[in-house]
């Protein structure tokens, strides 16, 4: 009797779990049966009826078009003005939106959206924006903006941000922080960036630093 109970128990616990995997799966093919401009719709005034985590799979793997990148670009600066006047604890969603939206765009689009967040006084903002220099690189423009604040704060990090962005040793000012960081490590990071852009480093500075030359030189 106490075996066919728990055999009975266990069986009803396998229905139910085949029950949630059928109900996620429709939840999910809902999702992506969904026009890409109305998975935007539902991102910026989300109804409820799917799950974030699964709108923004859906906008990973979107097949972008003009119309598409455009109104993907209006929907980041519509929740940059939307969430810029909410409290903290009401900015996660669309910060994580964000993300998302940004990585679809274009290195130059999503460059100029986050740039007004340098100085943001949110650091969760901050953060995305040099998470996105990361990989969209910077202008001059925008390392001038950083340096600007690593005047103000003295903070080092802001240095590392220039020199790790994608591209950054096309910045004509980027030897000039050389100088600057304390750790060999950063220094070599300089004159690889240079050295990967194509660009020579003055003889006056391979003398003053042989090993982080030729460190850059192996790394390049």
């Amino acid at each position: 009797m106490k075996t066919s109970i728990i055999t009975k128990w266990e069986r009803e616990r396998e229905i139910d779990d085949a029950l949630a995997r059928i109900s996620d799966l429709s939840g999910r093919a809902g999702v992506y049966l969904l026009k890409p401009h109305r998975v935007l719709v539902e991102l910026r005034h989300p109804s409820g009826r799917w799950p974030i985590s699964t709108l923004l799979e859906r906008l990973a793997v979107l097949r972008l078009t003009t119309s598409l990148l455009t109104s993907m670009r209006k929907l980041a600066a519509d929740l940059i003005e939307k969430s810029d006047s909410l409290p903290v604890a009401e900015q996660h969603h669309f910060n994580t939106v964000l993300r998302v939206i940004l990585a679809r765009l274009s290195k130059p689009q999503a460059r100029a959206l986050v740039q007004p967040f340098i100085n943001h006084r949110l650091k969760e903002r901050r953060e995305l924006a040099f998470s996105v220099f990361r990989w969209a690189g910077v202008n001059r423009r925008i390392v001038k903006d950083i340096l600007e604040r690593h005047s103000r704060t003295g903070e080092e990090r802001l240095l590392k941000i220039v020199v790790s962005a994608k591209g950054s040793g096309g910045v004509s000012d980027l030897l000039k922080l050389l100088p600057q960081f304390s750790d060999r490590y950063w220094k070599m990071r300089v004159l690889q960036a240079i050295l990967k852009a194509g660009r020579q480093v003055p003889f006056e500075v391979v003398e003053s630093h042989p090993t982080e030359f030729l460190q850059a030189i192996a790394r390049s």
